[in-house]
Formats: C-alpha cells, structure tokens, sequence
C-alpha cells in the first residue's frame, strides 16, 4: 500500500492525503509553485497526524500549488 498522492495545497495546517495512515512512514512532501514554476522538498515542515492527513501547522503556504505526497506503508 505504499503510495503516491497530488494534492491541492493550501493554508499551513493539516492537508487530505486520502489512504495515509499514522503508520506509514512519510517519505517526501514536494511543493510544486505554479507561478514560479518550482519546486521545493517541504518534507520536514510535515507529519503524518492522523489517519488521511498529513500536516504542516506553522509552516509553508502552499495556497494555489501542488503537493506531491510519497509515503511507505510501515504497517
């Protein structure tokens, strides 16, 4: 059940990363800009905090981009 997820950005805080468990082990959070056509590792601003959703409270603004989500299923 290991995975990869596209997700709508949005406001620091918690983000839906539908099939995540607090068991998996999150292995990268890439932050893709749209308007500046980049692309930063946000991985340690995220944790897995509880089944679905992974989160980022105090960090980056990913308003209007992307995150790309790839986690390993440690269950």
């Amino acid at each position: 059940r290991d995975g990869s997820q596209a997700v709508a950005g949005g406001s620091a805080g918690a983000h839906t990363v539908t099939g995540i468990a607090t068991a998996d082990h999150l292995v990268a959070v890439l932050h893709f800009d749209m308007g500046a056509n980049g692309e930063t590792d946000l991985t340690s601003e995220f944790s897995i905090s509880a089944a679905d959703t992974i989160d980022n409270t105090g960090g980056t603004d990913t308003t209007n981009d992307t995150l790309l989500v790839i986690y390993i299923n440690d269950a």
